[in-house]
């Protein structure tokens, strides 16, 4: 593959990646862009055309960890990102409903530590096999299989704890949060 058919083929999904890790859209197009630069100029060095996505997701999840890096020297904390500005095009209520359901757990992703949310993000947004978040996380298959159980229930705890789940009367499941009732997430 030569490198533009490489940036067409993984250019969104690298982004979606990247932009779930950060929670913010104008870093990750910044940081997609620095993937790809670095993708381009060290493109030669890859041995293994089949490792070709587990190394590109790779060089995002480490572009990211160098953002995580600067930004916590910068303000003395990462805590604080910013939620993910997601433009939502028209749509029907009930799909409305279910992306804003989407989008509160989503934000309670972001409450995890670093390493759950990124086995999280590549196995289950991603859809990335075990093999292949193994490659990127450059852990083992078993490694990924006991990370990504505990970074399920972690992330079962905090719905456990900030969420209250119900259906409305259209048979929508919705999210509310418990320290605001009467709204959804």
């Amino acid at each position: 593959m030569n490198f533009w058919e490489i940036y067409d083929a993984y250019y969104r999904p690298v982004k979606s990646f990247i932009a779930g890790m950060l929670g913010d859209t104008w870093a990750a197009e910044d940081l997609t862009q620095e993937t790809f630069i670095k993708v381009q100029e060290n493109l030669d060095s890859l041995l293994d055309e089949t490792k070709l996505r587990p190394w590109i997701y790779r060089i995002a999840r480490n572009n990211c960890l160098d953002y995580f890096r600067s930004r916590s020297r910068r303000d003395d904390s990462h805590d604080d990102i910013e939620q993910l500005q997601v433009s939502i095009q028209p749509m029907a209520e009930a799909s409305l409903e279910r992306h804003q359901m989407s989008e509160c757990v989503q934000d309670k992703v972001y409450l995890l530590p670093e390493t759950h949310r990124d086995i999280l993000i590549l196995a289950e947004v991603e859809d990335l096999s075990q093999q292949e978040v193994a490659d990127i996380l450059e852990i083992s298959v078993s490694n990924v299989r006991v990370r990504l159980h505990r970074a399920r229930q972690a992330l079962k705890e905090i719905l456990k704890r900030d969420c209250f789940f119900d259906y409305d009367s259209r048979g929508v499941m919705v999210c509310v949060p418990k320290d605001m009732p009467g709204e959804s997430c």
